[in-house]
C-alpha cells in the first residue's frame, strides 16, 4: 500500500530562529514520516516522526549534532535515502490531517473551564508545590520546554481542567480528550502519579513538543506582580538556543535576585533535579523570540473541537516587555514594573556574584580544551570545537560585565555601592597553575573583549594575556 510520506526541514537563519518550513512530499512505500531539525539549549536536533494508524505522530528518533551543518548534512543523507523508483515529489504548503476514529479514549473527564480564578490557584499550586526535585519524586525525565508542559498538564489533570499542546511539525493539537486507543488499556487511578495512562499521554506530549510549539501555546503578558506569576514561563528562541524556564516564585519585596526566580531543566531528557536561576541580565527578547508568556486557555467549539483562546484576549496580555525601554535597559524595566525598589548595592553585588561563577567555571574548560586541542584537530564545524570553544559563554560574561559597570558609573556615589565594588574587585582567580588575575582586571578584559574563545589558542591568549 502506498502512503504519503513528508519530510519536513525548518531552517535558521543569522539572526534568530526562523519559523520557516520547507516541505516536500514523497510518493512511498511504508509510513507516513516527518522530519524536523531545531535548537535547544545550543543544541541541534533532528527528531524523526512517524504517523500511525490512529492519526497520531510518534516521534521514532531524535539525534544530537553540535552543528547546524552537521544536522542538514544528516537531514539530506535521510531524505537520499529513499531510491528514486520509489517516490514522486511535489511541493505542499500543508501537512495532511488524517482521519481520526470518531471513538475517544479521554485521558481525564474535564469538570472545570479556566478563568483567572483558576489561573490565581494555578499560581499558588506551583509556588507550594513545584521545587527542584518535583520530577524526580515522580521518576519523570525532562528536557528544556518538557517542565512547563509538565505543570500545567499535572495541575490540569488533578482539578478537571482542558489541557492541550501543539504537536511539532504536523502542529495538530493534543488534548486531554485524546488518548490513544493503545493506552486504553492501562491502569487509571485518581491520584495522577498513579494514573498510568495519564503518565503515558505526559512522555508522549514531552516527546512531541518543544520550545518552539510552547511559543506557540502561550501569550505574551505585562510585566508586572499580576502578570508575572509561578507557572508563567520565559522563552529565549535564538539561532543556536531555544530554552525555556517556569517561574517558580516571584518576591517584588526581596532582594535584586529573589525578584523572579526559575526553576529549567537541559537536554537531553532525563530523570534529574532542576537547575534554580534567578533573574539576571538578560538580553533583549523581541516579540518573535519569546520573552515572559503564558499558556492560553483550550477552548471547545460546538462540533466538539479544540483551539486556543486569542491571546488579545487572555488576561494581562500585553505588547509592553517588547518596547524600547525593555530594548535599552531590560533588567531595570522588569525590576521596576515588578516593583522592586531601587537597590543598586544589591543589583552590583548580584552582577560580581554571576560574574565570578562564570568565570571560575571557565578555568578548567580552558585548560582541558587547551589539552586536548595540542593533540587533536579542533578546527571550526568539529566537535572537538564546539565542546571547548566558549563564545557564547564568553558574550553572557561580557554582558554582565557591561551591565556591572553601567551599575557601578551611575551610582559611583553611594556609599555602599562603592563599598561592594571595592570588596570585589581584588578578588584573585588562578587561571593556571602560577599566573593569577585580579577580579577587576579580569572585568577590564571582558569590557575591551580581548580574550579569546577559541579552544586552539594558549590559555594566555584566551584570558587576554
Amino acid at each position: 500500500m502506498k502512503t504519503l510520506l513528508f519530510i519536513t526541514m525548518i531552517l535558521l537563519n543569522s539572526a534568530a530562529f526562523a519559523h520557516y518550513e520547507q516541505k516536500q512530499m514523497l510518493q512511498a512505500n511504508g509510513s507516513t514520516i516527518s522530519r524536523a531539525i531545531y535548537s535547544e539549549d545550543k543544541n541541534f536536533w533532528v527528531d524523526t516522526f512517524r504517523i500511525a494508524t490512529d492519526g497520531w505522530q510518534d516521534r521514532i528518533g531524535h539525534k544530537n549534532f553540535a552543528t547546524l551543518k552537521e544536522a542538514q548534512a544528516y537531514f539530506q543523507a535521510k531524505t537520499k535515502n529513499y531510491p528514486d523508483k520509489s517516490f514522486r515529489t511535489s511541493s505542499v504548503t500543508t501537512m495532511p490531517t488524517p482521519v481520526l476514529a470518531s471513538i475517544k479514549y479521554p485521558i481525564w473527564e474535564v469538570r472545570q473551564q479556566w478563568n483567572p480564578d483558576w489561573e490565581t490557584e494555578f499560581s499558588q499550586w506551583v509556588k507550594n508545590n513545584f521545587d527542584a526535585d518535583f520530577f524526580i519524586r515522580h521518576n519523570i525525565p525532562t528536557d528544556c520546554a518538557d517542565v512547563a508542559y509538565g505543570v500545567r498538564w499535572i495541575f490540569a489533570r488533578i482539578h478537571g481542567l482542558p489541557a492541550a499542546a501543539t504537536l511539532a511539525v504536523s502542529g495538530k493539537f493534543f488534548t486531554q480528550d485524546d488518548g490513544r486507543k493503545s493506552w486504553s488499556a492501562l491502569p487509571t487511578a485518581p491520584e495522577w502519579y498513579n494514573d498510568q495512562r495519564f503518565l503515558k499521554s505526559l512522555i508522549y506530549i514531552f516527546g512531541n513538543t518543544f520550545t518552539h510549539t510552547l511559543y506557540d501555546d502561550s501569550y505574551p503578558v505585562e510585566i508586572s506582580p499580576l502578570g508575572i506569576q509561578p507557572g508563567g514561563h520565559h522563552l529565549s528562541l535564538r539561532q543556536t538556543s531555544g530554552h525555556t524556564r517556569v517561574i517558580n516564585n516571584t518576591q517584588p519585596s526581596g532582594s535584586a535576585s529573589q525578584v523572579i526566580s526559575f526553576l529549567a531543566s537541559d537536554v537531553p531528557a532525563k530523570v534529574r533535579s532542576l537547575k534554580a536561576e534567578p533573574f539576571s541580565l538578560r538580553r533583549y527578547i523581541g516579540q518573535d523570540d519569546g520573552g515572559f508568556l503564558r499558556f492560553r486557555w483550550p477552548q471547545m467549539a460546538d462540533d466538539g473541537t479544540y483551539s486556543l483562546v486569542p491571546a488579545e484576549q487572555m488576561p494581562h496580555y500585553s505588547l509592553d516587555q517588547y518596547g524600547s525601554d525593555f530594548e535599552n535597559f531590560y533588567y531595570r524595566a522588569v525590576t521596576t514594573r515588578m516593583g522592586l525598589k531601587d537597590k543598586p548595592e544589591e543589583y552590583l553585588k548580584m552582577l560580581f556574584e554571576l560574574v565570578w561563577q562564570k568565570l571560575q567555571y571557565r578555568v578548567p574548560v580552558v585548560q582541558d580544551g587547551f589539552a586536548v586541542c595540542v593533540v587533536q584537530f579542533c578546527g571550526e564545524d568539529t566537535m572537538n570545537y564546539e565542546d571547548w570553544s566558549t563564545p557564547s559563554r564568553d558574550e553572557t560574561t561580557y554582558e554582565l560585565v557591561d551591565e556591572l559597570f553601567k551599575t557601578y558609573n551611575a551610582h559611583r556615589k553611594d556609599h555602599d555601592v562603592l563599598n561592594t565594588y571595592f570588596i570585589w574587585k581584588d578578588l584573585t582567580l588562578e587561571i593556571y597553575p602560577g599566573k593569577i588575575l585580579r577580579l577587576e582586571d579580569l572585568l577590564n578584559i571582558w569590557a575591551a573583549k580581548t580574550y579569546s574563545s577559541d579552544p586552539r589558542d594558549s590559555i594566555e591568549k584566551r584570558w587576554g594575556q
